[in-house]
């Protein structure tokens, strides 16, 4: 499943509030109200990632019956299997 870009479809209206917020003068009530719809436009695209991660899950559950999820040490297999790599190549 391609996963969608929700910062890259919305980068042009962050780019426009960045804009217009950086124009306001530090303090006045323009320049808050222009953080607040940096800050909502933020928030929004927050939403579109928490909701497409449910629904995706949702979608999981009810596709499979069963779902094992492992917690994998990386760093300790690489380490593993660096010591092992070196081992290898100091008996040859």
């Amino acid at each position: 499943m391609k996963v969608p870009l929700f910062f890259k479809q919305n980068a042009n209206d962050i780019k426009k509030a960045n804009r217009i917020l950086s124009r306001r003068k530090k303090g006045s009530n323009h320049r808050r109200l222009a953080k607040i719809a940096l800050a909502r436009l933020h928030k929004k695209i927050a939403n579109q990632r928490k909701d497409f991660q449910f629904k995706l899950a949702n979608d999981i559950c009810k596709k499979y019956a069963l779902i094992c999820i492992e917690d994998l040490n990386i760093k300790g297999m690489q380490k593993r299997w660096v010591e092992k790599y070196l081992i290898s190549i100091v008996c040859i």
